[in-house]
């Protein structure tokens, strides 16, 4: 009886501490997710992006300017969805 009640109270004590450091961690990252504050303050225009970006053939600059323009509606669905992602070495992973 004492071994089970011990038990009890190692679970409860580990499961409280565990809902706590959640709820900070959780709080944590939805504070800093504001990713509107983030576009608006860059001022970074997609034209200006496609400055700085070098071309092969002339080609190139219509398919980057849809590149671009889809990564930008990519993250208005995401923040409108709430949906977390990021890119690494030139892909969409999320």
């Amino acid at each position: 009886m004492l071994h089970q009640r011990r038990l009890f109270w190692i679970c409860f004590y580990s499961s409280c501490t565990l809902f706590f450091f959640s709820a900070l961690i959780y709080d944590h990252y939805q504070s800093h997710f504001d990713f509107d504050n983030q576009l608006t303050n860059e001022n970074i225009s997609i034209e200006k992006a496609l400055k700085q970006m070098p071309i092969c053939v002339p080609d190139d600059r219509p398919r980057q300017r849809t590149i671009l323009y889809t990564l930008l509606e990519w993250t208005h669905f995401a923040q409108k969805y709430n949906i977390r992602y990021w890119i690494a070495y030139g892909s969409l992973v999320g």
